[in-house]
């Protein structure tokens, strides 16, 4: 239906919102879906895992603030106990999908990294967190879970990088 750049998704407990590539409306034979992108060219997700991101804070209020996000951005999320070595960039962006998808009333919502010469640390990584997630992880393919009550699809797109004369036939 539409699609969004750079967009923002406020989350308590900071001053920064999760901020994906792309969100998109998808219109689909189920229903409305909420779609986040993750597009990833030749760059990790991230510098920390789940478990150094809830430690850094400076300051017990900082420290606070990031327990207080990471409260928020579970409820989001399937309930399971092992996202602690899950890069944070890739919770608190799938999170988002669900958060836009309750906010509009949708009952379905998927997250996909698409990923332009990307390294295969980060398909592991992409891999570590579908395992947290109990899903399949496989490149070019989507697995469904469930939190509550949407339906979320999590998936894995390799793109090639466009030529500059590709770029150039288009304008």
């Amino acid at each position: 239906m539409f699609a969004v750049a750079e967009h923002k998704v406020d989350l308590p407990g900071g001053n920064a919102a999760s901020q994906s590539d792309v969100w998109a409306v998808v219109k689909t034979s189920a229903g409305m879906l909420s779609l986040t992108v993750e597009a990833k060219a030749q760059e990790p997700f991230g510098d920390n895992v789940l478990e150094q991101w809830l430690v850094e804070g400076k300051t017990e209020k900082s420290k606070k603030n990031r327990e207080d996000r990471w409260d928020y951005v579970r409820s989001y999320l399937p309930e399971t106990d092992s996202f602690r070595q899950v890069r944070w960039q890739l919770l608190h962006r799938c999170a988002a999908a669900v958060i836009e998808a309750k906010r509009f009333g949708f009952q379905h919502a998927a997250f996909v990294v698409q990923a332009f010469k990307t390294s295969d640390e980060s398909f592991q990584d992409y891999a570590l967190f579908c395992r947290a997630l109990k899903i399949s992880a496989a490149r070019g393919d989507m697995a469904t879970t469930s939190v509550g009550g949407i339906s979320l699809s999590v998936g894995w797109a390799d793109c090639e990088l466009a030529t500059d004369e590709q770029i150039a036939a288009i304008a």
